[in-house]
């Protein structure tokens, strides 16, 4: 898909556009705060990325959440 805008417009289109997948996704109601956590396979213990459960780093999914960590 290709979109289109004037030059000026393209700090808003892209702010509308974050806002828009946030929404569908419902990504906006969720604490994005743990996304850029690490998970470290050596560790006993980590954090899930997408809600900051805590879990054990064997763990295949996150008990909370579903996340796929595996």
């Amino acid at each position: 898909m290709d979109l289109q805008v004037r030059e000026g417009d393209i700090q808003d289109a892209a702010a509308i556009m974050a806002r828009e997948f946030r929404e569908s996704t419902a990504l906006a109601d969720h604490d994005l705060s743990h996304l850029q956590a690490a998970f470290d396979p050596r560790a006993t213990r980590t954090i899930c990325p997408a809600c900051g459960s805590p879990l054990a780093s064997s763990a295949t999914t996150c008990p909370d959440c579903g996340l796929c960590i595996g």
